[in-house]
């Protein structure tokens, strides 16, 4: 008999790259990137709301700063949003990473 995949989410970043069980925010594999600093190596659990959040949207992969994690000493990284500027001729330009208040995440399907 088969067992069910769990579905799990890339995150990329400067320091390499995290995938991520998207129910529980457990970290399944890391590929780190070689340099002196401490990187992802720090990150001990992702936030399963910002991880439901980008994979009920469509994605599979995601940027590092999108997705809150905690660090070994305990501290909580928030995630981030691409501010929206509109360009005054019915279009968006995307400026920068900011911080921004989430709803909750829809549940998603295991």
């Amino acid at each position: 008999m088969a067992t069910a995949t769990r579905p799990t989410i890339s995150i990329r970043g400067s320091h390499g790259t995290l995938r991520v069980d998207v129910a529980t925010g457990v970290i399944v594999d890391a590929e780190h990137a070689p340099d002196p600093e401490p990187g992802y190596r720090d990150i001990v659990l992702c936030d399963p709301v910002s991880l439901a959040r980008e994979y009920a949207a469509g994605f599979i992969e995601t940027d590092i700063l999108a997705i809150g994690y905690w660090l070994a000493d305990g501290t909580f990284a928030e995630p981030l949003t691409m501010r929206q500027q509109d360009d005054g001729q019915g279009g968006m330009w995307f400026d920068d990473w900011v911080e921004m208040a989430y709803l909750p995440a829809p549940a998603i399907a295991a």
